[in-house]
C-alpha cells in the first residue's frame, strides 16, 4: 500500500478531534469529500505548512491551534465559515492566504490571535468586502490583497 501525504480523499472518513497531531505538512486536495475539519483535528502539529482545497467548507475550533511551527496556510475558495482558535498560538506563521471571494464568517478574531500576527491576504477584488466584513474589519491592518 502506497503511503500518502494527508492528500487521500479517504481523509473523510478518518479524520476526527486528535487525530493527526504531531504530523508534519497537511494538504487537503480539492477533490476531497471533507467539508469540515474538525474540532482541535490537527492541534500541536508540527506542520509548516497548510493547503486546504476548495472543498472544504468550515474550519471547525482550534484545528491548528498551537501548531508553533506553522508558517503558511492556504485557505480553498470553498470556506464559508472559520471558527475561533483556528490558527491561535502559531506564533511562526507568517502569512495565510485565503481564494474565497467571499469572506468567510469569521466567529471571532480569535481566530487568528494569541502570537500570531500573520498576514492575510485576500483576492484583491474582494479586499473592500474583507475589511468590511463582521470581524473581519477587527482585522484591517493585517488584510492584504494578492
Amino acid at each position: 500500500m502506497q503511503k500518502r501525504k494527508y492528500q487521500s480523499y479517504c481523509i473523510f472518513y478518518i479524520l476526527r478531534r486528535f487525530c493527526y497531531g504531531y504530523v508534519e505538512d497537511v494538504e487537503i486536495s480539492d477533490n476531497s469529500p471533507l467539508s469540515a475539519i474538525s474540532v482541535n483535528c490537527f492541534q500541536y502539529g508540527g506542520m509548516e505548512h497548510v493547503k486546504i482545497g476548495n472543498g472544504v467548507k468550515t474550519l471547525n475550533q482550534g484545528c491548528f491551534a498551537n501548531c508553533g511551527s506553522l508558517k503558511t496556510a492556504e485557505i480553498g475558495s470553498g470556506v464559508t465559515y472559520i471558527s475561533s482558535h483556528v490558527f491561535w498560538d502559531c506564533p511562526s506563521m507568517e502569512s495565510c492566504k485565503i481564494h474565497a471571494l467571499n469572506p468567510p464568517t469569521l466567529y471571532n478574531t480569535n481566530a487568528f490571535s494569541i502570537n500570531n500576527t500573520c498576514k492575510i491576504y485576500v483576492h484583491a477584488a474582494s479586499l473592500y468586502k474583507y475589511k468590511r466584513a463582521s470581524n473581519w474589519n477587527n482585522l484591517t491592518e493585517r488584510i492584504y490583497p494578492f
